[in-house]
């Protein structure tokens, strides 16, 4: 599709790092795609979070946020997305 450039190579575990970097990175990558969890450690090329689940109910909820934002901000024109 040709909307991400390349992925960054997924680091190994290290929570204390990727932690933070997930939570605070969670975001629309691609129109439409908001990427958050292992799938933006593989895009950002940072390290991977394992089993914390803290973090990952964070992240979840940032990109729950993010998609209802970008939904609401959205317009359908002529029967496309716009905005």
């Amino acid at each position: 599709m040709g909307l991400l450039k390349e992925l960054g190579n997924m680091r190994g575990l290290d929570m204390n790092r990727a932690e933070p970097a997930i939570v605070n990175g969670t975001r629309e990558v691609a129109p439409g795609l908001v990427m958050t969890g292992m799938e933006l450690s593989e895009h950002d090329g940072s390290n991977r979070m394992g089993p914390t689940f803290g973090a990952m109910m964070a992240s979840g909820i940032k990109a729950a946020k993010e998609a209802i934002r970008i939904f609401e901000s959205s317009q359908i024109v002529d029967g496309k997305i716009v905005g």
